[in-house]
């Protein structure tokens, strides 16, 4: 008998490029959870796990699989904002949304 082991789909390093939807699969039911929470007013959805889990890659291909024809969708990473204060970086995060 002849088994071979399923080459595992999931890539690890750096975020899947949102240009390259055939690289991100897997994850309909969480897009379609998001757009839920979109439509029922959440006001917070809060992306977290393990490093190297698939967040960023998540947050760059919501524009591109949820409709979000009544919603903007501002990245805004939060890494790079340590050493500033909370008034710089709601600053910047406004200067982002507008």
């Amino acid at each position: 008998m002849n088994s071979t082991v399923p080459r595992n789909p999931y890539i690890i390093g750096r975020p899947i490029d949102e240009n390259d939807p055939e690289l991100f699969w897997g994850r309909r039911s969480l897009f379609r959870f998001i757009e839920d929470n979109l439509r029922n007013k959440t006001k917070v959805m809060i992306v977290y796990g393990q490093r190297r889990i698939g967040k960023s890659s998540i947050l760059r291909h919501i524009p591109k699989s949820v409709d979000l024809d009544n919603f903007a969708f501002v990245p805004f990473d939060l890494e790079s904002y340590s050493h500033k204060s909370l008034g710089e970086v709601l600053e910047e995060l406004a200067t982002e949304i507008l």
